[in-house]
């Protein structure tokens, strides 16, 4: 059995790993291109391989990065393996380095064999593995001009690549990973092709995600066959079937290598099988004849679907966020990724939604109105402003979702709505005037509410609140207000938290959903009564929205009944109680004015147009 080497690069985190391996940090330097390349490297006494994950210049990593270079560690360590961590500093990047870097990384090739070398006293097969788009950048180069260097490699997200290098011969075998919605997609495949045309056996993987934790256990697995210089064998890349050296050789594009059947099998079962991309719809709703800005609407059809027949219900929400490409990129969010400790509100609903099998719904939220005042604060002309303003927008809302359901056979009713910040303003207008759409509202830090009505009872109502947010008095009493007209709703204001989202109002926010889910064969129609749904008539638990304690419902006498809240469920009451560590060890929060960059492109999005209802003009905003 050969030894083999497998580098990773461009992160020093020796904190992260705790085995019982030797640690040695060295630089070599300058030379060609590249002005300093660190190493630090780990290694046991008994090495059959070292791991090698190719750099990028001097980039920081985020979190993600450091639980795959977890992952790589413990895989080195079970399997008797030194691992290097090298981090590049290079002269000059040119212009186009994200085109053609094959100047900008000259020299690489060679520092890394020294490196190696140096370290490991001995000239070793080298496998690479570049986990980006730019550390793809140096390993291509290095396996282009120096293949007998290295055992096996994977490149791992080549699709921002413009000018993929020329390959001149043979190299060894490796896997070329590209998302199937990515816009390089046909460079990346033609890169492969190009490859093949060399005679080299090379692996196709096109998946959902590049950075998929399958996608890693994979390239795991396949460099260990490869250490066991196994016989290989040819796949069809759409049936994930087994095909002949001779149709393989005669269909270039279509086919793959494998190293061995087993490895065959689970690489068709990424290939073949793996999970469709969401299909993101967009429709705008005219609105420039009354002088108000269009509203932009955006659903997520799961599983690739082309249309919403197969889904379990509907997940609506709105935050601070109007922007058009910001919208659908967080609707493109990935929710296979493991969960974080904070996410972004999209995120959550995302994932939330995945696990129901729910199309999600999101839109802009546009308007002008006094964010600090409630409509019982406002005077008559400014009340009567802002409700013509509201009812165009919730009409034109309410026809545009219309046409979205007849095209793509979306369910009518009983979704469930989210709204944070300026979006809880906007969702609790929209569901005050179309509550037949509405089954379940979640409001979270609203700084100004409109006085509710009678019909809004007919839907579940969690409002919640910080302690510290400024709009918490009137959020205290619009619940009042709620309350004395028999709506079946909750309140929760918990201790120590501002204008910002944070892990225990997740928890509530989510077991509330998860409470409208299991009973939502209730009906809504004009004769139902579901009050009773949340009242101390069906309560389990009674919680008290100032000291925030929770009781036994038997024991509802020790809160004053103005304080009261019904808990209906054990899962409620457990997310009601506060942690009593929460002060000091919760998670940060994540504020709603925070700058929120997604670096996922936006996928094709369908787009439709449809001109609001004929309602009349409202006076100008102010």
């Amino acid at each position: 059995m050969k030894t083999a080497i497998l580098l990773i690069a461009n992160l020093f985190c020796s904190s992260l790993f705790c085995f019982a391996q030797k640690t040695d940090s060295f630089s070599l330097g300058p030379d060609k291109q590249i002005k300093l390349a660190q190493f630090q490297a780990w290694k046991s006494d008994s090495v059959k391989a070292v791991l090698v994950i190719t750099p990028s210049f001097g980039e920081n990593p985020n979190n993600n990065d450091r639980v795959e270079i977890k992952e790589w560690k413990e895989y080195a360590h079970d399997h008797n393996m030194g691992l290097i961590f090298v981090d590049f500093t290079a002269n000059s990047i040119p212009p186009q380095a994200k085109g053609d870097v094959l100047n900008a990384i000259e020299g690489t090739s060679e520092i890394v064999k020294q490196g190696v070398n140096q370290e490991f006293k001995t000239d070793v097969p080298i496998f690479l593995y570049g986990r980006n788009d730019q550390s793809t950048q140096y390993l291509l180069s290095m396996i282009d001009s120096n293949p007998d260097s290295f055992m096996g490699w994977c490149s791992n997200g080549p699709e921002f690549l413009k000018n993929l290098p020329s390959l001149t011969k043979a190299t060894p075998p490796g896997i070329v990973v590209c998302t199937t919605d990515s816009i390089r997609y046909d460079d990346a495949l033609k890169f492969f092709i190009s490859g093949r045309k060399t005679k080299s056996n090379w692996t196709w993987l096109g998946y959902r995600s590049i950075d998929s934790p399958k996608i890693r256990d994979f390239v795991r697995q396949y460099f260990l066959a490869l250490l066991d210089s196994p016989p290989g064998q040819w796949r069809n890349n759409n049936t994930g079937q087994p095909v002949s050296a001779d149709v393989a050789n005669n269909d270039l594009e279509n086919t793959t290598w494998v190293p061995n059947p087993s490895i065959g099998d689970s690489w068709a079962t990424l290939q073949v099988s793996n999970p469709k991309k969401p299909i993101i719809i967009e429709k705008e709703v005219d609105l420039s004849g009354h002088g108000l800005p269009n509203i932009q609407l955006y659903l997520r059809i799961p599983n690739g679907a082309q249309d919403a027949s197969g889904v379990n219900g509907v997940l609506a929400y709105c935050t601070w966020t109007r922007e058009r490409d910001t919208l659908i990129q967080q609707l493109s969010n990935d929710t296979e990724q493991p969960a974080e400790k904070i996410e972004l509100p999209s995120v959550q609903m995302l994932r939330f939604a995945a696990k129901h099998n729910l199309a999600v719904l999101t839109w802009s939220t546009p308007g002008k109105w006094n964010v600090d005042e409630n409509g019982d604060q406002l005077s008559e002309k400014d009340k009567l402003d802002v409700d013509r303003q509201f009812d165009l927008f919730a009409a034109a809302w309410e026809q545009g979702v219309s046409q979205l359901c007849d095209q793509y056979k979306l369910p009518q009713d009983k979704y469930l709505l989210f709204g944070m910040s300026r979006g809880a303003q906007w969702a609790h207008r929209l569901a005050l005037r179309n509550p037949s759409r509405f089954w379940a509202i979640n409001v979270h830090v609203s700084s100004s509410y409109d006085e509710p009505t009678e019909a809004g009872k007919k839907c579940l109502w969690l409002v919640t609140s910080g302690e510290l947010d400024k709009g918490l008095e009137d959020s205290k009493r619009f619940y009042a207000s709620c309350e004395k007209l028999g709506y079946p709703i909750l309140f929760k204001a918990p201790n120590g938290l501002g204008h910002e989202m944070r892990s225990d109002v997740d928890a509530i926010r989510d077991a509330f959903f998860e409470y409208a889910l299991s009973i939502e064969n209730q009906t809504q129609n004009a004769d139902s009564d579901i009050s009773d749904l949340i009242s101390l008539k069906n309560a389990k638990y009674v919680g008290d929205y100032v000291s925030q304690k929770v009781v036994t419902v038997d024991h509802a006498d020790e809160i004053k009944t103005e304080n009261q809240v019904y808990l209906p469920t054990d899962a409620l009451a457990d997310a009601w109680r506060t942690p009593s560590s929460l002060d000091s060890s919760s998670p940060p929060s994540v504020s709603s004015s925070s700058t929120n960059t997604l670096v996922n492109p936006p996928p094709p999005s369908s787009s439709n147009s449809v001109n609001a209802p004929a309602l009349p003009s409202p006076t100008p905003d102010k």
